[in-house]
């Protein structure tokens, strides 16, 4: 329904400047004007009357800022819930999601279901305040862990491929080699493995470590730093959160303050947006999509100021060329790429093809705005935390 600007306001704006200026020097401002053929009541009701119409145009003004600001509140909501039901989230479990978001992130809380950062701030926030009020062992603790861990899945965070960046020490795989250090002078205190991950916590295996802990009782902070195949260096700070000499197991609280580290000439970072691709040369010309097609369904993986990575529903061949049209904070691009990798995925039993491109001839001038977007992006992720 269109919202109308209440006709109240303007009647006591009116009536407010005009009683104001009755109050003030009417007769003065009259006199500056020169307006002495004109009865005095008349001035000052033509005076408060310009007096009135700036106050509704301000007035007007503010309401349309509220108005807008609360369609735009409305048009997050619908796009939350639309995404929720094709997540297969059910009533309780999108009322979890929509406030632990909402406490995180208010103006994007729609975007939770494609933005693992955003996410894993949101169920960070909640688990920490959980503990600190209830206890970890606390049945709301578990009951909104167990839930959490069920809408992880459902959104497929639960399992990352390795070019997926890690947000949170939750992303951690079952398995993954990590070095511990001793925080001080970051003494090496030796290797282990994870042995578990969940909400709450995550297990190592303490076995190579007793030397260490067994004499430094102490010690409740430690560093974490692993390697990930294709994607990065982590350092992790970590907050012991109990030593089971019995069975041989270290656990640790949960954060997300990684330090993430490529080994890459351009830094990158996920990108969640549609992006445009047509096909200019094929290697494959036989199979579609063929030379002077435009792709289907493509949709940004992350970006580099190298290159870029998408997926979409139809496989392409390493050295074919496109032409990708995208937008960077409403700056538009148009650049040539060369496909360099093209893997198949699989999510909720769907497949779909993850595409590598590097940049072709492209402007230096382009390159640089995609570099300053990406560390804007990274000082936001900063200050978000």
């Amino acid at each position: 329904m269109k919202k109308v600007f209440p006709t109240n306001t303007f009647f006591f704006a009116f009536v407010l400047f005009s009683t104001a200026f009755s109050q003030t020097g009417g007769a003065q401002i009259a006199e500056r004007f020169r307006w002495r053929g004109y009865p005095e009541p008349v001035v000052h009701a033509a005076l408060a009357a310009i007096c009135a119409v700036i106050a509704i145009i301000i007035a007007a003004c503010v309401f349309q800022v509220k108005n807008k600001k609360k369609n735009m509140r409305e048009y997050i909501n619908v796009q939350f819930i639309r995404k929720a039901k094709e997540a297969g989230l059910n009533i309780a479990q999108q009322t979890m999601l929509k406030s632990i978001t909402w406490a995180v992130a208010p103006q994007m809380y729609s975007d939770v279901f494609n933005s693992l950062f955003i996410f894993e701030n949101a169920v960070n926030a909640e688990i920490s305040k959980l503990i600190k009020n209830h206890g970890e062992n606390g049945k709301r603790t578990n009951d909104t862990a167990n839930m959490i861990s069920t809408i992880r899945k459902k959104l497929g965070f639960d399992k990352l491929i390795p070019e997926k960046a890690l947000e949170s020490s939750r992303n951690i795989e079952f398995g993954q080699e990590i070095s511990l250090y001793n925080p001080p002078g970051e003494t090496f205190i030796g290797k282990t493995r994870l042995l578990s991950n969940n909400e709450l916590y995550f297990e190592a295996d303490f076995s190579v470590l007793d030397d260490f802990f067994l004499h430094n009782k102490n010690e409740n902070l430690t560093i974490a730093k692993f390697t990930r195949f294709n994607d990065a260096g982590y350092s992790i700070p970590l907050v012991i959160r109990s030593v089971n000499t019995n069975e041989n197991i270290i656990s640790f609280y949960h954060t997300t303050a990684l330090e993430r580290k490529q080994v890459r000439k351009y830094a990158r970072i996920s990108v969640d947006m549609p992006i445009q691709c047509k096909i200019i040369k094929r290697t494959d010309a036989e199979n579609p999509p063929h030379a002077g097609e435009t792709m289907k369904d493509t949709v940004f993986w992350d970006i580099s100021g190298g290159g870029l990575a998408f997926r979409s529903k139809e496989p392409l061949t390493p050295d074919d060329i496109i032409m990708i049209s995208f937008a960077l904070n409403k700056e538009k691009f148009v650049m040539k790429g060369k496909i360099v990798a093209t893997s198949a995925k699989d999510s909720n039993n769907n497949v779909y093809y993850k595409h590598r491109v590097m940049f072709y001839n492209s402007k230096p001038n382009d390159t640089e705005r995609i570099v300053k977007f990406i560390y804007e992006k990274q000082r936001e992720k900063i200050q978000f935390r």
